[in-house]
Parts: C-alpha cells; structure tokens; sequence
C-alpha cells in the first residue's frame, strides 16, 4: 500500500514541513505547522481532522485576543498507537 493523500491543507508549514510515514491515508486534513508534526507509518484520519500546533490565550479578549499567538507551539507526533504533545 502507498499513502493516499488527497485534499490535505497545510497552513505555516514553511520552516516545519511534517513528516508523513508510509502507508498513511490523509483525507482533507489540515496541518498547521507552527511546530513540528510527525506522522507516523499506517495512520490514517477521518474527514475533516485538524492538526493545530499552534495556539493563542483564551484568557484574553477582542484584538488581544486575536494578536496573542503563543511563543512556544506544540510539536506533535502521531504514530499507528498513540499521539504525543510536547509543548
């Protein structure tokens, strides 16, 4: 089996580019790449998943709010048993 990867979306993946294993199956993802994400060999996702590493502080509100992007993002790893942050 090769990956099946249609309709992905990658948003901020510019310096972070994820790494997508083999046999992997994407299906109108999104990946935001504020960090690194890793996808490990025989993940597959429904429609519609979002892999956000991003993030911002819902402490706050308005224009605060929206201008608040978090200094450290979240990397993330997925692999065919389990999913890791590290923030």
């Amino acid at each position: 089996m090769r990956n099946y990867i249609q309709e992905v979306r990658y948003f901020n993946c510019k310096r972070n580019v994820p790494i997508i294993g083999k046999n992997c199956v994407l299906v109108n993802v999104l990946l935001d790449g504020a960090a690194q994400i890793t996808i490990g060999d025989w993940v597959f996702f429904g429609h519609d998943c979002m892999v956000l590493t991003g993030g911002h502080d819902y402490t706050l509100r308005g224009e605060a709010r929206q201008h608040s992007a978090k200094h450290k993002p979240i990397t993330i790893i997925i692999s065919d048993l389990f999913m890791d942050c590290y923030y």
